[in-house]
């Protein structure tokens, strides 16, 4: 759940046929299972509630109580989200080929504040768990010493060499 609350948006399909169930903010995913009666139970994991219940041909399968919902609370307001940006000029895909990927987009960021930013959030997850950072610098020196210990004295006898 810690990876899906870094979305923006979240969109759930179902398989066989792949149908929408949601599209939305992922903080408002939590709003609309509740409202379509299924809320997410104490100390589950949201995503897997979601994707137990999107299942098809499951136990937990509600795929088409929640595409249903998702036709009649979501997908008209959505819609008309679509029309009016269809309606806003734009640039064509051979203009847009032209600029050579120059222009800047609203979600768009340099890589070097990409990297700064992963890299930050690497050292925050880390310092959390010690493990998370220890594990991965330890096991080398464990390994290196065990294998160090293997070969002690290799070559260094007289009487190895004369076997």
């Amino acid at each position: 759940y810690e990876v899906t609350t870094l979305f923006d948006t979240l969109v759930l399909l179902t398989s066989n046929p792949g149908r929408m169930a949601y599209f939305g903010s992922t903080s408002g995913a939590l709003l609309f299972w509740s409202k379509c009666g299924f809320p997410v139970p104490e100390h589950m994991n949201p995503t897997d509630h979601y994707l137990d219940l999107l299942t098809p041909n499951t136990q937990q399968d509600e795929s088409a109580k929640l595409v249903s919902a998702f036709n009649e609370q979501i997908k008209p307001q959505l819609q008309n989200q679509i029309d009016v940006a269809m309606m806003e000029p734009g640039e064509s895909v051979v203009e847009m080929l032209a600029g050579g990927g120059n222009t800047r987009g609203p979600y768009s960021v340099p890589f070097g504040t990409q990297l700064v930013t992963l890299l930050r959030r690497k050292f925050l997850l880390a310092s959390r768990d010690f493990r998370a950072l220890g594990l991965p610098l330890l096991m080398p020196v464990i390994q290196g010493t065990l294998i160090g210990y293997m070969f002690t004295g290799v070559g260094q006898k007289d009487d190895m060499l004369k076997q």
